[in-house]
Parts: structure tokens; sequence; C-alpha cells
């Protein structure tokens, strides 16, 4: 962090700021994080600039494009001349279509607000006690059985468990729970079939495309489309590097099918599009990197 020589009545003065300030009201929802609520720029400037003025406080804000990314710096002026500047904020900005005006201002705006709450000091965040790194931390992908076998074919899925039943029979010593284990395994195939029946033969039509990041800096691609032959709309979400890939793929003009699987906490997440999954869009990742 920079900063002037001396900071003595900077110091003073936001220690009287913040002395007196309340937090800006969250009036806003995060839809992607578990309906995570946070106060937006106009409402934290709002709050805070009355009480900045009357302690000769001033607030400067400065943000340039670098390629595909904004850089944000946010600067602390008291009337003494004393200042102190906040560190550089580097932001993802391009988009499907590449960096435009409002990719570059969405990432501008999300910059501008959480480098001005951490300078003054205040909250404009809910405190979820990190629930929502829970739920979308990258490094740790979800590996539910749903999604491993909605990305099975049906044979595959009968092959697995006829394997899977020749390695337990030479453990079992109890002839009557391997009978139980034969009666209940076949089960488990119908149960997945409705959800990826429909998701698979249905046709969608893409409404709206937009990228942004979590408050916890995992990015995410959020597609909304329409069912062509119900007119359902659905939100599907493409999480981290390989989803976003994935969703990228998505026509803009011509009818496209894609599988979701859905969380516990109610987001649909991307797992193919036109018969392309993550795995193969994370195998071609791998590949990439290695060359």
């Amino acid at each position: 962090m920079k900063r002037s020589e001396q900071i003595t009545e900077l110091g003073k003065a936001l220690a009287a700021f913040q002395a007196e300030v309340a937090n800006p009201k969250n009036t806003a929802v995060n839809e992607f994080a578990n309906g995570h609520r946070y106060a937006p720029l106009g409402e934290i400037l709002a709050t805070v600039r009355p009480i900045l003025g009357k302690h000769g406080l001033a607030v400067v804000q400065d943000a340039k494009i670098e390629g595909n990314t904004v850089v944000v710096t946010t600067t602390l002026f008291h009337e003494s001349g004393e200042w102190l500047e906040s560190e550089p904020l580097v932001l993802p900005a391009a988009g499907k279509g590449g960096v435009t005006a409002q990719t570059i201002g969405a990432a501008i705006t999300y910059g501008r607000r959480y480098q001005l709450s951490a300078l003054l000091g205040i909250s404009s965040e809910d405190d979820d006690d990190a629930n929502s790194i829970s739920v979308t931390d990258p490094s740790k992908p979800p590996q539910s059985p749903s999604q491993s076998q909605k990305q099975q074919t049906p044979q595959q899925t009968q092959k697995k468990t006829q394997t899977k039943q020749q390695k337990v029979q030479p453990i079992q010593q109890d002839q009557s729970k391997q009978q139980t284990q034969q009666k209940q395994e076949p089960q488990q195939q119908p149960s997945q079939q409705p959800q990826n029946k429909p998701q698979n033969k249905d046709q969608f039509k893409l409404v709206d495309y937009k990228t942004g990041e979590t408050p916890q800096g995992t990015p995410f691609a959020k597609i909304t489309a329409v069912n062509t032959e119900t007119g359902e709309t659905v939100e599907v979400f493409g999480r981290d590097k390989a989803g976003i890939e994935l969703s990228l793929s998505i026509s803009q003009k011509e009818p496209f099918s894609m599988t979701w699987k859905d969380a516990d906490n109610g987001f649909k997440f991307l797992t193919s599009v036109n018969g392309k999954t993550i795995a193969d869009v994370e195998r071609e990742l791998a590949e990439g990197g290695e060359e």
C-alpha cells in the first residue's frame, strides 16, 4: 500500500469517520453465490460520501485497461494533503464476445466496490461463514454419483454394474446379502434416467449469456436459455475454466442441447453441450497445457 510521507492527520480523520459511519445496506443479491447479499457501489458511495466530507476526506478511484484485464486503484485523500493508496486490483474483463464495453464496466464496478470497502474499513457483504467457498471451491469439484452416471451411456452403466457384482461375489460370505445386493443394483439405473433423458433430447435457444466472478474469486458463466418445445426458461452456470470453455461452444443463433447437474443449493451446473462434456474440455485443456 502506498502513502504520503506523513499520514497523521489522515489517520485521525479516518478514525473519526469509522467511528461514525454505518455499514451500507446489502440491497443486492448474488444469484450465483447461494443468494449471497451485498451492497452495490451506488449504495456504498451514498453512505460514505457525506461522512467522508465531514472529516475532510475524499476518495478517487482510477481504472485502466491492460489487455483482457482492468486494473483498479483507490486513493484516499485528506484536506491536509496526506494520502493513502491501495494496491492495484487486476480483474479479468473478457466475456464470450471478448473485451466489450459491458464486460469492462462490470469488472470496474466490481473492483471499485471491493477496494472502496476494504480501504475505508466497512463491510458490504453478508457473512456466510465461508459457506459460499465450500460450494464453489474449484479445488473440490463435485464427485456425486449422479454426475458420473449422467456422463455414461446405458451400456457403460450396465457394464460397470456387472463388473462390480463380479468383484463383490467372491468375498461375499452370506448368500442372502449377495442376492439382496444383486436385486438392488439394477434398480439404481432407472432412477438416474429420468434426469438425463429430457435434457439430452430437449433443444434450447440461448437468451442471455454473462460472465463474472464470485466474491471468492471463482469465475463463472451464466447461461439463460429457453426450451424450444416447452417454452420453459432455465439458468445454468458454467463453473471454473472448463465450465466457461464448454459454455463458449453454445451457438447464439442455432438451437443446442445441454445437460446439467442440480446442486444442493438449487443452482444448475453445466455438464455437457451438444454431447461434449466437462471431462472432454478438461482433457483438451490438459493436453494444451502439456504442449
